[in-house]
């Protein structure tokens, strides 16, 4: 089983709580509210790696008339959001293989779904969504910090594994600006975890140039 593969069943497996856990978890929320802000009401938005759909389900709060399109590997996510947005589309499909959607959208959101992309899937993974989005398109990318020497896995003792990559924020800032992307914010938050250790989530707002 690859390393993939197996964070996959383990968001699979852990879905709802996941769901729980996150949905309110003010933080991220507060980046939400910057996204909205930068979608148009009759946005068509691509949610990539969407999980419970816990940011397109926040937007359509806010903007009830969006066309959402989701994917994610997790089935056990993917009922969860087609819950949570029972207005959008929502398939199985691989976050290394998003072009073969063959469409293009106003908006793609990639929420913490870098984290679980090698260096060369990350970087195939921006040029794809620069090719799927219309001029003046708005691109949200989240991301935990760190040297990509650290990436692996955090527990590897544990039965249910994740894989997580870490990237700087200079990779992921000269990688946007050289597919074409705008920055217009970048917004660093970050956290105290259980353990007493610090860990920094990276939150991008770009634009298509």
């Amino acid at each position: 089983m690859n390393k993939l593969t197996e964070t996959v069943n383990t968001f699979d497996k852990y879905a709802k709580p996941y769901q729980e856990k996150f949905a309110a978890f003010e933080p991220y929320v507060k980046t939400y509210e910057k996204l909205s802000a930068l979608i148009e009401d009759r946005a068509s938005i691509l949610d990539v790696a969407c999980g419970p759909a816990n940011i397109s389900h926040y937007l359509l709060g806010r903007h009830p008339r969006l066309r959402v399109h989701g994917t994610d590997l997790a089935p056990a996510m993917l009922s969860l959001a087609r819950a949570a947005v029972p207005s959008g589309f929502f398939e199985l499909r691989d976050s290394r293989d998003i072009v073969s959607i063959g469409k293009c959208f106003d908006a793609l959101i990639a929420g913490f779904c870098v984290p679980y992309l090698d260096k060369g899937e990350v970087e195939k993974f921006v040029s794809d969504a620069r090719s799927m989005l219309r001029a003046g398109g708005i691109f949200y990318l989240s991301t935990m910090s760190g040297d990509y020497a650290d990436s692996g896995c955090r527990e590897p003792d544990r039965e249910d594994r994740v894989y997580t990559y870490f990237y700087r924020e200079e990779f992921l800032q000269d990688l946007l600006i050289r597919n074409g992307f705008e920055i217009l914010e970048l917004e660093r938050k970050t956290y105290v975890q259980e353990d007493s250790a610090e860990t920094t989530d990276l939150f991008f707002y770009v634009k298509v140039v």
